[in-house]
Protein backbone atom coordinates (compact mmCIF):
# COMPACT_ATOMS: atom_id res chain seq x y z
CA UNK A 1 0.00 0.00 0.00
CA UNK A 2 1.42 3.75 -0.76
CA UNK A 3 1.98 6.22 1.13
CA UNK A 4 -0.98 8.79 0.51
CA UNK A 5 -3.39 5.56 0.56
CA UNK A 6 -2.25 4.88 3.85
CA UNK A 7 -2.66 8.72 5.22
CA UNK A 8 -6.26 8.37 4.23
CA UNK A 9 -6.88 5.19 5.51
CA UNK A 10 -6.00 6.40 9.04
CA UNK A 11 -8.78 8.94 8.63
CA UNK A 12 -11.02 6.37 8.89
CA UNK A 13 -9.38 4.07 12.66
CA UNK A 14 -10.67 4.63 15.54
CA UNK A 15 -7.12 6.73 16.75
CA UNK A 16 -8.32 9.26 14.19
CA UNK A 17 -11.81 9.46 14.55
CA UNK A 18 -11.94 9.70 18.36
CA UNK A 19 -8.58 11.81 18.94
CA UNK A 20 -8.51 15.42 17.00
CA UNK A 21 -4.74 15.75 17.13
CA UNK A 22 -4.05 12.88 15.09
CA UNK A 23 -6.88 14.40 12.34
CA UNK A 24 -4.97 17.50 12.36
CA UNK A 25 -1.36 15.68 11.75
CA UNK A 26 -3.09 13.65 9.44
CA UNK A 27 -4.91 16.22 7.60
CA UNK A 28 -1.11 18.78 7.57
CA UNK A 29 0.59 15.17 6.49
CA UNK A 30 -1.66 15.71 3.08
CA UNK A 31 -0.90 19.30 2.98
CA UNK A 32 2.93 19.20 3.28
CA UNK A 33 3.11 16.40 1.03
CA UNK A 34 0.62 18.08 -1.81
CA UNK A 35 1.57 21.28 -1.35
CA UNK A 36 3.03 22.61 -5.02
CA UNK A 37 4.18 18.99 -5.59
CA UNK A 38 2.14 17.95 -9.04
CA UNK A 39 3.30 14.39 -8.55
CA UNK A 40 1.70 13.65 -5.18
CA UNK A 41 -1.69 15.86 -5.77
CA UNK A 42 -2.14 13.44 -8.64
CA UNK A 43 -1.43 10.12 -6.51
CA UNK A 44 -4.08 11.83 -3.94
CA UNK A 45 -6.47 12.26 -6.62
CA UNK A 46 -6.25 8.64 -7.94
CA UNK A 47 -6.82 7.50 -4.33
CA UNK A 48 -10.11 9.78 -4.45
CA UNK A 49 -9.07 11.99 -1.74
CA UNK A 50 -11.83 14.30 -1.61
CA UNK A 51 -14.20 11.35 -1.09
CA UNK A 52 -12.45 11.51 2.16
CA UNK A 53 -11.68 14.95 3.19
CA UNK A 54 -15.03 16.65 1.93
CA UNK A 55 -17.36 15.21 4.26
CA UNK A 56 -14.65 15.53 7.08
CA UNK A 57 -15.17 19.56 6.42
CA UNK A 58 -18.92 19.39 7.91
CA UNK A 59 -18.52 16.68 10.11
CA UNK A 60 -15.32 18.27 12.18
CA UNK A 61 -16.27 20.51 15.29
CA UNK A 62 -12.76 21.15 16.65
CA UNK A 63 -11.34 24.50 14.53
CA UNK A 64 -7.38 23.53 14.77
CA UNK A 65 -8.40 20.11 12.92
CA UNK A 66 -10.93 22.06 10.60
CA UNK A 67 -8.15 24.59 10.06
CA UNK A 68 -5.72 21.29 8.93
CA UNK A 69 -8.50 19.69 6.52
CA UNK A 70 -9.09 23.31 4.91
CA UNK A 71 -5.43 24.15 4.25
CA UNK A 72 -5.21 20.07 3.13
CA UNK A 73 -8.06 20.72 0.22
CA UNK A 74 -6.38 23.88 -1.07
CA UNK A 75 -3.35 22.67 -1.03
CA UNK A 76 -4.04 19.55 -3.14
CA UNK A 77 -6.07 21.85 -5.59
CA UNK A 78 -3.57 24.83 -6.05
CA UNK A 79 -3.01 24.39 -9.58
CA UNK A 80 -3.89 20.99 -10.04
CA UNK A 81 -7.01 21.39 -12.27
CA UNK A 82 -7.80 17.54 -11.34
CA UNK A 83 -7.92 17.79 -7.77
CA UNK A 84 -10.11 20.99 -8.11
CA UNK A 85 -13.36 18.90 -10.24
CA UNK A 86 -12.54 15.91 -7.98
CA UNK A 87 -13.36 18.71 -5.14
CA UNK A 88 -16.14 19.51 -6.53
CA UNK A 89 -17.84 16.32 -7.79
CA UNK A 90 -17.47 15.30 -4.17
CA UNK A 91 -19.35 18.49 -2.83
CA UNK A 92 -16.62 20.79 -1.52
CA UNK A 93 -18.59 24.00 -2.43
CA UNK A 94 -21.52 23.44 -0.63
CA UNK A 95 -19.21 22.23 2.28
CA UNK A 96 -17.22 25.73 1.77
CA UNK A 97 -20.61 27.39 1.47
CA UNK A 98 -22.14 25.88 4.60
CA UNK A 99 -18.99 26.49 6.16
CA UNK A 100 -19.47 30.08 5.42
CA UNK A 101 -23.34 30.42 6.65
CA UNK A 102 -22.02 28.99 10.07
CA UNK A 103 -23.55 30.60 13.17
CA UNK A 104 -21.37 28.66 15.73
CA UNK A 105 -18.53 30.70 16.37
CA UNK A 106 -16.88 28.52 18.48
CA UNK A 107 -16.31 25.99 15.57
CA UNK A 108 -15.99 28.69 12.70
CA UNK A 109 -13.54 31.52 14.30
CA UNK A 110 -12.67 34.41 12.58
CA UNK A 111 -9.13 32.61 11.32
CA UNK A 112 -11.10 29.51 9.99
CA UNK A 113 -13.23 32.43 8.25
CA UNK A 114 -9.94 33.55 6.80
CA UNK A 115 -9.06 29.86 5.85
CA UNK A 116 -12.35 29.66 4.02
CA UNK A 117 -12.25 32.52 2.10
CA UNK A 118 -8.22 32.72 0.62
CA UNK A 119 -9.43 28.86 -0.55
CA UNK A 120 -12.83 30.56 -2.11
CA UNK A 121 -10.25 33.51 -3.75
CA UNK A 122 -8.10 31.39 -5.49
CA UNK A 123 -10.86 28.69 -6.58
CA UNK A 124 -12.76 32.15 -7.88
CA UNK A 125 -9.70 33.01 -9.86
CA UNK A 126 -9.60 29.72 -11.57
CA UNK A 127 -12.85 30.40 -12.33
CA UNK A 128 -14.72 28.52 -10.14
CA UNK A 129 -17.78 29.83 -7.86
CA UNK A 130 -21.54 29.43 -7.52
CA UNK A 131 -23.92 31.76 -6.95
CA UNK A 132 -24.60 30.25 -3.44
CA UNK A 133 -21.20 30.60 -2.55
CA UNK A 134 -20.70 34.08 -3.66
CA UNK A 135 -23.84 35.25 -1.28
CA UNK A 136 -22.43 33.38 1.24
CA UNK A 137 -18.90 35.04 1.04
CA UNK A 138 -20.46 38.58 0.71
CA UNK A 139 -22.41 38.28 4.43
CA UNK A 140 -19.10 38.60 5.41
CA UNK A 141 -17.89 42.22 4.00
CA UNK A 142 -19.54 43.51 6.94
CA UNK A 143 -17.92 41.64 9.32
CA UNK A 144 -16.56 42.96 12.78
CA UNK A 145 -13.16 41.35 12.06
CA UNK A 146 -11.60 43.61 9.92
CA UNK A 147 -8.88 40.46 8.59
CA UNK A 148 -12.26 38.46 7.85
CA UNK A 149 -14.28 41.85 5.99
CA UNK A 150 -10.85 42.30 4.34
CA UNK A 151 -10.66 38.49 2.99
CA UNK A 152 -13.96 38.83 2.14
CA UNK A 153 -13.97 42.05 -0.11
CA UNK A 154 -10.48 40.37 -1.85
CA UNK A 155 -12.84 37.14 -3.02
CA UNK A 156 -15.49 38.90 -3.72
CA UNK A 157 -13.31 40.96 -6.02
CA UNK A 158 -11.78 38.01 -7.84
CA UNK A 159 -15.36 36.93 -8.95
CA UNK A 160 -15.74 40.42 -9.87
CA UNK A 161 -13.07 40.39 -12.20
CA UNK A 162 -13.93 37.36 -14.18
CA UNK A 163 -17.03 39.28 -14.54
CA UNK A 164 -18.40 41.82 -12.71
CA UNK A 165 -21.87 42.03 -14.01
CA UNK A 166 -22.23 38.68 -11.13
CA UNK A 167 -20.91 40.79 -8.19
CA UNK A 168 -23.07 43.71 -9.16
CA UNK A 169 -26.21 41.45 -9.35
CA UNK A 170 -25.63 39.17 -5.89
CA UNK A 171 -23.72 41.32 -3.81
CA UNK A 172 -24.71 44.67 -4.61
CA UNK A 173 -28.46 44.08 -3.21
CA UNK A 174 -26.94 42.64 0.26
CA UNK A 175 -25.07 45.70 0.77
CA UNK A 176 -26.96 48.73 2.62
CA UNK A 177 -25.97 51.88 2.46
CA UNK A 178 -24.29 52.55 5.87
CA UNK A 179 -21.53 49.95 4.64
CA UNK A 180 -21.29 51.32 1.80
CA UNK A 181 -20.26 54.43 3.14
CA UNK A 182 -18.13 53.71 6.07
CA UNK A 183 -15.30 52.45 3.57
CA UNK A 184 -12.98 54.99 3.59
CA UNK A 185 -11.01 55.64 0.49
CA UNK A 186 -7.76 56.22 2.44
CA UNK A 187 -6.18 52.98 1.78
CA UNK A 188 -6.54 52.80 -2.24
CA UNK A 189 -5.34 49.09 -1.75
CA UNK A 190 -7.74 47.93 0.53
CA UNK A 191 -9.88 45.43 -1.23
CA UNK A 192 -13.16 46.99 0.54
CA UNK A 193 -12.36 50.02 -0.86
CA UNK A 194 -11.80 48.27 -4.70
CA UNK A 195 -14.98 46.73 -4.27
CA UNK A 196 -16.80 49.84 -3.56
CA UNK A 197 -15.21 51.12 -6.68
CA UNK A 198 -16.49 48.41 -8.63
CA UNK A 199 -19.87 48.58 -7.21
CA UNK A 200 -20.46 51.82 -7.31
CA UNK A 201 -19.27 52.80 -11.46
CA UNK A 202 -22.57 51.92 -13.62
CA UNK A 203 -20.90 51.15 -16.87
Amino acid sequence: MKGHDVVLRSFAKPLATQHTDIRRVLAMIVAHASQQNARVQQCFNESGWATVIVPMLLAEKDPSALAALLHACSCLCRECDSASKLFITSGGIVALEEILRSTNAERVTPKILQRVLFFVEYLAQAGISSEALITATATHLSSSSSDVSVAAASTINAVGAKDISVVKTLVKPLLNQGFLSSITEADASDPRVVLKRSLSDEN
